[in-house]
């Protein structure tokens, strides 16, 4: 099984790739996807980021999609 550091790694690390877009729905290692924003700024990777669930109807289209934890937009 992948994650979505996982793919970001290689997407930081792809020299064809310039630009990082991503859309979550949560994050298992909030603290890796930090190092991940970190190696993209290095990288000079502009990172756009959507996530999921800022609302309370949207964290509840999260849960019935996935059954993944939205979490609190903060």
């Amino acid at each position: 099984d992948i994650e979505l550091c996982d793919v970001l790694d290689a997407l930081i690390a792809d020299p064809e790739t310039k630009v990082v877009a991503c859309y979550a729905e949560g994050f298992r290692d909030p603290s890796r996807f930090v190092r991940c924003l970190a190696a993209a700024a290095a990288a000079g990777k502009p990172f756009l980021l959507t996530k999921a669930g800022r609302t309370e109807v949207g964290a509840a289209a999260v849960r019935s999609h996935t059954a993944s934890i939205a979490g609190s937009f903060e």
